[in-house]
């Protein structure tokens, strides 16, 4: 299908301006298509993963494999969405680093940085390293690895993402995350089953 501005209106969701390649940390926000629970169920105030809640769980875990500019802090997989928050490391030769505070500049950190650049994901990306592969490359390979295994899954088009500013906006983030399978219920992508 051919994209036709007059009647298709896709809107960016991103902060325009934004350098999304630079040194910062996201909160990311990614549904299943039409909110399906497919990655399974909260049980007792607890996520029980389903074979594609192990791989769209494990597929997190590997993001600082393929991408040494990115480190995932912290997040949950739950029933038809996953949370998490990516830190982004660049010095400014745009080299990966292993700063500890994002929000303070390299001078301030001390850092040392003198990780290769050279990777898989990178020879194809057309931006190598940007947070936006680094999400494309997840809901990819999420979804390769649940249809090799027979699962039929499927994201939504979009994502939700916030840039974050701070530490204190960070701490609150982080304890959202982990506190989201106890109040499933309350949640905005809350489906009762």
């Amino acid at each position: 299908m051919q994209f036709k501005p007059e009647i298709h209106h896709r809107r960016s969701i991103r902060l325009k301006n934004y350098d999304y390649s630079q040194t910062g940390a996201y909160f990311v926000t990614i549904c299943t298509k039409e909110k399906e629970c497919s990655f399974g169920e909260i049980n007792k105030e607890q996520m029980k993963l389903s074979p594609t809640g192990r791989i769209a769980n494990d597929c997190l875990i590997a993001i600082p494999k393929h991408f040494e500019n990115a480190k995932v802090d912290t997040f949950v997989v739950m029933p038809n969405h996953v949370h998490f928050i990516i830190i982004m490391n660049h010095d400014r030769r745009g080299v990966a680093c292993n700063a500890r505070n994002v929000f303070a500049s390299s001078e301030e950190q001390g850092v040392a940085c003198n990780a290769p650049t050279n990777n898989v994901y990178s020879n194809i990306a057309p931006k190598q390293n940007t947070f936006s592969v680094i999400i494309r490359s997840y809901k990819s390979a999420v979804t390769r690895m649940c249809n090799q295994n027979g699962n039929l899954f499927f994201w939504q088009r979009n994502y939700y993402e916030h840039i974050i500013r701070n530490e204190i906006e960070l701490e609150k983030i982080r304890e959202y995350i982990v506190n989201n399978p106890l109040n499933w219920a309350e949640d905005e992508n809350y489906i009762k089953l």
